[in-house]
């Protein structure tokens, strides 16, 4: 070769002392080319990771894909090289990574994906979007294994509102003390929330923190007098007469005062105290009933022959001088004898009543209200048939029939002296 190169410059009629310069060039370059020849030509180990099993290969391939065919290795659709690790002509590594089956729960939605690699990758390859507040399990990092489960927690969001200010977060779950920590909002003693702070936080939730605050306060109020009415016999009904004048008194009350975001919401009454008492109005009203005037007929004696007791004394009318109370209302009169509801015997002067208005064994006088009959004193001893058709206020017995159909249906007026 030496020779070839030397004839060459002869042809080209260099001069003697270019020739062995020329002849050095061209020793460098082969010598660089036979260097680097050499050099691609060497003989490197590959480490091949496939699955659970590893491979160590001399070779002197340039390409990943080349180094695994020469191993016999074979990538299906879904498989993944990763050449990370591999340097070209030096001891280096390659790493197969094999598709596999696993279940994917976003939320609610639930499947099968074609897995690789890891639990990142994975989410990559299947255009699985993760925000910066969801969860995912097992961790991105984590290897995939034929079967199993990725599990993703979607972050949902929360709205709260407080010291006039809106701020939106999203969390995966908890309660409202939750989602008061991570939007950093800190309460106060007495603050509250509404919901209350362990309800459980939904999506959409809206949170409005209370900020409470209570003072105390002191202050005097009128006591309002009362009216008292009392009932006097010695007037008649309809008539009234104060006989004391009303009064109103005062107090000292502390309230303890609610305010809530700075309005106040409501007072409670911490304690009081009387600095003056009230004094009650006092009335005095009639209710004695005031009566029209029965003119009697003249010479008319009292059809009951009961004795008068002593202590009741009669006007010059016949009319009983002092009563409880005069009720105005009809009756009619019986016969026929016989035992009371009492078991007084039936007779003039034992009267029949609904003992419901006027007690067995009360004492009454009985007069009719046209003036022609002064029945007298009787007692409250039977009861009256029209108890049942409220009919009558009274019925008399009378000791024959045709006085029962003298006396017929009549108004009366009965003193009740008890």
């Amino acid at each position: 070769m030496l020779g070839r190169i030397r004839q060459t410059f002869a042809d080209m009629s260099l001069t003697r002392f270019k020739v062995p310069a020329i002849i050095s060039v061209v020793l460098i370059l082969t010598f660089t080319l036979s260097v680097v020849v050499a050099s691609a030509l060497s003989v490197y180990t590959v480490t091949i990771q496939d699955a659970d099993s590893t491979l160590s290969l001399s070779t002197r391939k340039t390409q990943p894909e080349e180094v695994l065919a020469q191993a016999n290795i074979t990538l299906g659709e879904n498989d993944l090289l990763d050449t990370t690790d591999f340097i070209e002509g030096s001891d280096s590594a390659l790493t197969v990574y094999r598709a596999c089956a696993v279940s994917l729960v976003d939320g609610d939605d639930a499947k099968t994906v074609t897995a690789c690699k890891n639990v990142e990758y994975t989410l990559a390859k299947n255009a699985v979007a993760i925000g910066p507040n969801d969860h995912v399990s097992p961790a991105l990092g984590e290897p995939v294994v034929q079967g199993m489960t990725i599990t993703i927690e979607r972050a949902f969001g929360v709205t709260v509102i407080a010291d006039d200010e809106t701020t939106q977060i999203n969390i995966l779950s908890g309660t409202v003390l939750d989602a008061l920590e991570k939007a950093e909002i800190t309460l106060g003693e007495d603050d509250e929330t509404q919901p209350v702070l362990d309800t459980a936080l939904t999506a959409g939730i809206e949170i409005k923190v209370l900020r409470v605050a209570y003072t105390q306060r002191t202050v005097n109020e009128k006591i309002a007098f009362t009216q008292t009415v009392k009932k006097s016999k010695e007037m008649y009904i309809g008539d009234s007469k104060p006989v004391q004048a009303g009064a109103d008194g005062e107090k000292s009350v502390v309230y303890n005062d609610r305010f809530v975001n700075g309005v106040l919401e409501d007072s409670a009454v911490v304690s009081e105290e009387i600095i003056r008492n009230a004094v009650p109005q006092i009335t005095l009203v009639g209710t004695q009933i005031k009566v029209s005037t029965i003119k009697f007929q003249s010479g008319l004696s009292p059809i009951s022959d009961l004795p008068l007791p002593a202590d009741i004394k009669l006007d010059a009318n016949g009319i009983p001088l002092t009563y409880s109370k005069i009720i105005d209302g009809t009756a009619k009169a019986y016969s026929g004898g016989g035992t009371t509801s009492t078991g007084r015997p039936a007779r003039v002067g034992h009267i029949a009543v609904d003992p419901r208005q006027i007690p067995y064994g009360t004492r009454l006088y009985v007069v009719s209200l046209d003036g022609k009959y002064i029945y007298g004193y009787c007692i409250a001893a039977d009861t009256g048939g029209f108890v049942k058709t409220n009919g009558c206020t009274i019925d008399i017995y009378m000791n024959t029939v045709n006085e029962c159909y003298a006396w017929g249906h009549r108004g009366v007026r009965i003193f009740v002296l008890d």
